[in-house]
């Protein structure tokens, strides 16, 4: 009986992961890679259908607006976002959307459980390519379930750190059984960690040293490494240099905005009409509230407030596709002026909510409280 009780539950569950699967819209087939980019997802349905199975004690497979997602609910942020709103940064993902093609290589660091990857990997279809890397062991492990769950036979996943310098990193053991936000954890000091708890090291790799294993120029790169993003662009140079992709970098810290922003716009090409040297990229803020309204599963309450904004630079080159410079002017993004020395995000007036305001990125010049 106790067996035949085990079978019963088992196949309830195989029955809903598939109804879930089911419910997936088919990948891109399109082969034209000329077609312009997709329109950003509709407006959530007044009442969506909600899917939801609880796995052990804290994981919970969900049907969400961009695939299916194994989420961890003890997750504060990441988790906590896709599970209640079906969902994570979606004016991220409908920005990602306007960049991407079919067909396209596109590169996700600092992937956590895939809540990018995903949407991304659909957006490449079956032609392009996602390349995804998560140092942290149990968010590589979401990531690949996701990754699975949703069919993707176009990505591929690594546990490894990215940095300037090749080697080893230390990466703490964080109890996920507690609640924490897990993607916020930074490995830019090895102090932190050494001493304090367990820790395992993960391999740290350059992207450059990626590049021969690529099958074309990564077109679109989007790098989110609480406080390494210097290291990460460092290693990426050659890349850089070859392909001028589109670069998304997180920066929402005052400590090191200075030093992105001037890396950036120090990555120099030869101008074609006078043969002089001008940067390759224009950059722009991208600032955002982690809470939408208009959410996938419609839930009006906000768990993050107005204060918690998610602010990240956009990197264009300035040879980009005709699109992408019209993308720009239509968005009436801010642009970042370096050369005026205005490296902080409070040095520029921003448009939120209707109201011009200065906002502020965290902590101080000496350190980053996250």
């Amino acid at each position: 009986m106790k067996r035949l009780r085990t079978l019963t539950m088992l196949s309830l569950v195989i029955y809903l992961v598939n109804t879930i699967i089911a419910t997936q819209p088919p990948p891109d087939e399109s082969e034209n890679k000329n077609i312009p980019p997709p329109a950003p997802p509709p407006p959530a349905p007044e009442k969506p259908e909600v899917t939801s199975i609880d796995i052990g004690e804290r994981h919970r497979l969900r049907n969400t607006r961009n695939g299916i997602f194994l989420v961890n609910v003890e997750d504060t942020f990441v988790g906590r976002s896709l599970d209640l709103y079906g969902e994570w940064c979606q004016s991220e993902v409908v920005l990602f959307s306007k960049i991407v093609r079919p067909g396209d290589v596109v590169v996700d660091i600092g992937a956590n459980i895939g809540a990018f990857s995903v949407p991304l990997a659909k957006m490449v279809g079956p032609k392009g390519a996602l390349v995804a890397f998560e140092p942290q062991r149990q968010l590589y492990q979401l990531l690949s379930a996701n990754v699975a769950l949703n069919e993707f036979n176009n990505a591929f996943i690594y546990q490894k750190a990215l940095g300037n310098v090749p080697g080893n990193i230390i990466v703490p053991k964080v109890n996920y059984s507690s609640t924490g936000n897990f993607g916020g954890i930074s490995l830019l000091d090895e102090s932190n960690w050494k001493g304090r708890g367990p820790y395992e090291t993960v391999e740290k790799i350059r992207l450059d040293d990626m590049l021969p294993l690529l099958s074309s120029c990564p077109t679109f790169v989007k790098i989110d490494v609480e406080g390494m993003e210097l290291d990460v662009l460092k290693g990426m140079s050659a890349l850089i240099a070859k392909c001028s992709p589109v670069i998304h970098i997180e920066n929402n810290c005052k400590k090191g905005s200075k030093d992105i922003i001037e890396f950036v716009n120090s990555v120099v090409g030869i101008r074609e009409a006078d043969g002089h040297k001008e940067p390759i990229y224009d950059m722009y803020w991208d600032v955002h509230p982690y809470f939408n309204p208009l959410n996938f599963f419609n839930n009006q309450h906000d768990v993050f407030t107005d204060s918690l904004l998610s602010m990240n630079l956009l990197c264009i080159p300035r040879s980009s596709r005709p699109d992408l410079i019209k993308m720009q002017e239509s968005k009436n993004m801010v642009k970042v002026l370096p050369n005026e020395r205005r490296y902080l995000l409070e040095d520029y007036v921003m448009s939120y909510k209707g109201e011009d305001v200065a906002i502020k990125q965290l902590g101080d010049m000496e350190k980053c409280i996250r």
